[in-house]
């Protein structure tokens, strides 16, 4: 994965989340959890396969990988397709 691939994944993950969670004033570090119910992260799971073309499956969906903005673009980059 190169640096301007992971900055993409990086910006299109951040305006993602702000159009979900319809806030402006996040951080890449910022925890979702406190800003995302169960139907956002559901909002995003089918945004992330249909964007890059892959499952996320059950066990994909835990903290770990939807902890911040920063977490779930490279949770992303790992599992997409090359």
């Amino acid at each position: 994965m190169s640096h301007v691939e992971h900055d993409d994944t990086l910006a299109r993950v951040r305006e993602q989340i702000v159009e979900v969670s319809r806030r402006t004033d996040l951080s890449d570090d910022s925890h979702l959890a406190q800003h995302l119910d169960s139907m956002g992260v559901m909002v995003l799971v089918v945004w992330i396969e249909k964007t890059y073309g892959f499952d996320v499956e059950i066990d994909d969906i835990v903290p770990e990988n939807f902890l911040s903005i920063d977490a779930l673009a490279a949770y992303i980059d790992r599992k997409r397709p090359r």
